[in-house]
């Protein structure tokens, strides 16, 4: 059953989190469920060390940011144009490596339906989400990696899979508005916001993934539960 979200003000609140390596040629999900309480000039949903960002900007628009070793910004993508504040929305990006042969495709979900692709004219060494210079780095939630910058939002669900799940798979997900359970498509990291093993209590919100085991668990830092779910 999914009781629990976290919420983050948009002051202060955050999480971190190093959810581990994965290779900058390689296949990768994220999936995640945002509801935005407002919306500012910079604010960030989701953020990893080295910019890979999801903002939440000032006209609504919900927004995806990836990159290389030497490109900001490949395959920026709006995935909502106008955002409902106070409604739950689910979010995916698949990355495919070498599809097609010798580029790399990015496809975007919103509510289980792909809203668009962006294709780069290379096996690009993008950053996956945590990497950093070659190792683990920290990503955040609701805030810039450079702590200027937060989110007024809630945030549950967040998973990081090391393969491009189908639109099957990303539909099923979002099962029709109610977060499907995702124990069948192992995901390497799976982030219950509250419905973990956390019980809804402290400031730890544990790794349920094949890669949990301490290394991996969430830091809330001011942030709270909260039973507004999808």
């Amino acid at each position: 059953a999914n009781t629990k979200s976290v919420t983050f003000d948009g002051v202060d609140d955050h999480a971190s989190f190093t959810p581990g390596w994965i290779a900058t040629t390689a296949d990768y999900t994220l999936s995640m469920w945002l509801n935005v309480n407002s919306f500012s000039s910079f604010g960030f949903a989701f953020c990893t060390s080295q910019g890979n960002t999801l903002t939440l900007n000032t006209n609504g628009n919900v927004r995806f940011e990836t990159r290389t070793y030497i490109s900001y910004g490949l395959g920026s993508k709006t995935v909502i144009t106008g955002a409902s504040v106070d409604t739950w929305y689910h979010l995916a990006v698949v990355k495919q490596a070498n599809v097609p042969s010798g580029s790399t495709t990015f496809t975007y979900y919103v509510n289980g339906s792909s809203v668009g692709t962006y294709v780069y004219g290379a096996v690009a060494a993008t950053y996956a989400f945590g990497n950093q210079y070659g190792t683990s780095g920290n990503v955040y939630l609701a805030r810039y990696n450079s702590a200027s910058y937060y989110g007024n939002a809630l945030i549950d669900e967040l998973a990081i899979f090391t393969s491009a799940l189908d639109a099957t798979a990303v539909s099923g997900i979002y099962n029709g508005g109610t977060p499907a359970d995702l124990s069948s498509l192992s995901p390497r990291n799976w982030y219950r916001m509250g419905d973990g093993d956390e019980a809804g209590s402290g400031t730890t919100v544990y790794d349920m993934g094949s890669a949990g085991g301490g290394t991996t668990d969430m830091t809330l830092v001011n942030a709270v539960y909260s039973t507004d779910v999808p």
